[in-house]
């Protein structure tokens, strides 16, 4: 985290299907400094922290019955909580999987994942990539309808994103989709793979 701690995410507890994680600040004496925790029903939890500045975490919760929800908190180095979201959109859209989390070197947060929307008696299958500012505030989402599989996310020092996207619909081939800083798609490039993957 910085030149003398760093940051640990680790499952703390578990109460029949509640599952509590432990977000740690760890001087490298072995000190614990700060903590916090988050809390949900068969939870998990992922952390991306920016040099000497924020702390991001992701909290996976499955609440029986309900759509999967995902919460992004923001925290200082001091764990106090300076934002959270909750990751949703519109229209009765459920998100299924929230495949990638990171964020990059301006604290932009990105997630990306698949989900469905209700049609008719059944349900549009679509996969989204969200990019947010640093307040969690969200500056462009891109959805893609079909069965795409959005599983993994790069940003590179420009902003760029790269989309990965594996699905066994295109099996065994994978796509990697490139989207511009300000959420334009630029092009998309086809990867063959071992017939056998």
């Amino acid at each position: 985290f910085n030149g003398n701690s760093f940051i640990a995410c680790y499952q703390w507890q578990v109460n029949n299907d509640e599952y509590t994680w432990k977000i740690s600040k760890t001087h490298s004496n072995g000190t614990e400094l700060r903590t916090f925790f988050v809390t949900g029903i068969m939870a998990s939890a992922e952390v991306r922290v920016r040099k000497n500045n924020s702390v991001y975490v992701l909290k996976r919760s499955y609440p029986y019955g309900q759509n999967p929800e995902y919460t992004v908190y923001r925290l200082n180095s001091n764990f106090d909580i300076l934002t959270q979201r909750t990751i949703t959109f519109p229209g009765d859209y459920a998100i299924i999987n929230l495949n990638a989390f990171e964020i990059d070197n301006s604290g932009n947060v990105y997630a990306a994942g698949d989900g469905q929307y209700p049609q008719g008696a059944g349900y549009s299958p679509a996969s989204f990539v969200i990019k947010m500012d640093k307040n969690l505030t969200i500056k462009w989402t891109k959805m893609d309808v079909g069965e795409t599989s959005f599983t993994r996310l790069h940003i590179d020092r420009n902003g760029t994103v790269l989309v990965l996207q594996d699905h066994h619909s295109f099996y065994p081939n994978i796509k990697l989709k490139k989207i511009h800083q300000n959420g334009n798609y630029t092009h998309t490039i086809t990867i063959q793979t071992d017939p056998e993957r």
